[in-house]
């Protein structure tokens, strides 16, 4: 599995077989990478960008997992033992588990994992999900503080979000819709009739929350804003007075080179229109992004990457 970009992939893989240090310490680009081989061996490595996670735990003194995230430990029922860290290799094989610091760099994290793609229920990057994105709820409150009834997130990932901006506002929070169907990451989703359909499915709102009430609604990101357009249309129908929209993150004006699923410019609906523009477009009363100060307040540093969102790229793949 390589998760991210990287060159020349067939010849890195056939180097790793051979000499997984030599091979991994020449590699160019921004992964994550688990490799089995046929004799039972398992080699995990993270760039030294750091761009990219990866999770090492495992089950007793016998068994070791690999997981993007930890999660993906967990759920198993294994047992988060650390984060790799960037430019490391860890070597499993039968008898052992051992580690190797190939090369160093100052880390960039990326910040669609931390606020979008990794569940809430994961620690990556040495934070947990679920409570850095309630911090950035509370950060959204600090800086966009909304006249309203009621605060609702988009289910599942702006959860936290409204959560943290209700603790700080006192602004109640609801439960504005019930998921209908299978889960599907509609921001990833690069067909658009499946992006369309999966918006529907997933939100069927609950008219008792909304109607005749002043909504904050919180999403954790907008992309072509086709899901926001789609969610404030049906508040709207079944009777709030006000739709306030808040982004749990900077505009996205860019995509990613280092293979998360972002779509091209032209198709950032933030890139080409400006603040007032999008709010007529999808519907809203207002609407309101994070500031980059905010986010890195709720982070706890600036060792981020932020290239879909200030066109400045950490490296070159």
């Amino acid at each position: 599995m390589v998760d991210g970009v990287v060159r020349n992939v067939e010849e890195l893989l056939r180097g790793i077989y051979k000499d997984p240090e030599m091979a991994l310490a020449d590699s160019k680009g921004v992964f994550s990478l688990i490799f089995l081989t046929r004799d039972g061996r398992m080699i995990g490595y993270r760039d030294e960008s750091g761009i990219k996670p990866l999770e090492i735990g495992g089950f007793g003194f016998d068994l070791a997992i690999l997981s993007s995230e930890t999660s993906g430990i967990t759920v198993v029922g294994g047992e988060f033992r650390r984060e790799l860290m960037p430019g490391e290799m860890v070597y499993i094989d039968q008898y052992s588990v051992s580690y190797s610091r190939i090369k160093e760099a100052a880390p960039r994290y990326c910040t669609i994992d931390i606020i979008y793609q990794s569940r809430i229920d994961s620690h990556v990057f040495g934070l947990d999900i679920y409570d850095v994105r309630v911090r950035i709820g509370e950060e959204l409150a600090r800086e966009r503080r909304v006249d309203a009834d009621v605060v609702i997130g988009v289910p599942d990932t702006a959860i936290p979000y409204a959560i943290g901006y209700s603790r700080r506002t006192g602004i109640p929070l609801e439960l504005g819709f019930v998921r209908t169907g299978s889960s599907i990451r509609t921001m990833l989703a690069s067909d658009y009739f499946l992006k369309i359909v999966g918006i529907q499915l997933k939100l069927n709102p609950i008219k008792s929350s909304v109607k005749g009430k002043k909504v904050v609604l919180i999403d954790d990101s907008m992309v072509t804003g086709r899901t926001l357009k789609n969610v404030v249309f049906s508040l709207r129908s079944l009777g709030a007075r006000e739709v306030h929209v808040l982004i749990a993150s900077p505009k996205l004006i860019s995509n990613c080179p280092y293979g998360m699923q972002i779509p091209e410019e032209r198709e950032l609906i933030t890139a080409n229109l400006s603040d007032e523009e999008v709010a007529r477009v999808i519907g809203a009363d207002s609407i309101y992004w994070l500031s980059l100060e905010g986010l890195y307040r709720a982070v706890g540093h600036r060792n981020l990457c932020l290239g879909c969102m200030t066109r400045v790229y950490p490296r070159e793949v």
